[in-house]
């Protein structure tokens, strides 16, 4: 699932979304867009009151059983009049470009591929390089696995060239295992947020370090996690 989300002011609850949405995908797995709607909705009591009127959320979704249940949540939690919601049968990949840039100067764009092509890595990073050509004003929260650690390394260092000089991006990775430990699955997740709202790296480390140890898959040994800046060079 992939969604655009769209704001014309700065999202003040920015670092609240970036944590939980790392939170849900460290608790392995939610299906994130229908997590991340949850997540909106207990945030401020509701949806609505989440979204102001003149606000827009656009999701896109090609899994038809889980676009009908966006669908049901956001058409139902969607006051009239008020903010326009859609939710498209389509690839995100396509949408984002769509959308780029948005008639509003500000915004958050989350992007969550399903990672079940080889190539996964590489059009999340031609997707970004191309965003933010188009959009650099823009936020962004991208969310990506970890099981080799050099793609992850090639796309946080991709997304930190196509940076300009004043735009900030930061890169959160959670695991469950304790450092030096290797498993075949997937026991690292990853996000990536471009323009993040301030404090949200402070936020983030706060909520990391108890994820690390109530999430770790022995409870006498916690996990790790780390936040640092996207590489630039």
């Amino acid at each position: 699932a992939q969604s655009c989300f769209h704001s014309p002011e700065t999202l003040s609850q920015h670092c609240s979304i970036g944590c939980y949405y790392l939170l849900g995908v460290g608790s392995f797995l939610c299906t994130s867009l229908l997590f991340l709607v949850h997540v909106l909705s207990n945030l401020s009591g509701d949806l609505p009151s989440f979204l102001r009127p003149g606000d827009r959320l656009i999701a896109a979704e090609t899994v038809d059983p889980v676009r009908a249940r966006l669908e049901r949540v956001l058409g139902a939690r969607a006051p009239r009049p008020g903010p326009r919601i859609e939710v498209l049968r389509h690839d995100g990949y396509g949408v984002l470009k769509a959308c780029l840039p948005p008639g509003e100067r500000r915004g958050l764009a989350i992007i969550d591929p399903p990672f079940e092509e080889v190539d996964e890595f590489d059009r999340l990073a031609r997707a970004m390089e191309a965003a933010i050509e188009r959009w650099a004003s823009g936020s962004y929260l991208i969310w990506y696995p970890v099981k080799r650690a050099e793609a992850a390394e090639d796309l946080a260092r991709r997304i930190g060239r196509a940076l300009p000089p004043h735009v900030e991006g930061l890169r959160a990775e959670l695991s469950i295992l304790p450092p030096g430990s290797t498993s075949d699955g997937m026991t690292t997740t990853g996000l990536i947020a471009v323009n993040p709202a301030w404090p949200v790296e402070e936020g983030m480390a706060d909520l990391l370090d108890w994820c690390a140890r109530r999430l770790a898959a022995d409870p006498k040994r916690p996990g790790h996690w780390r936040v640092s800046a996207l590489p630039r060079d």
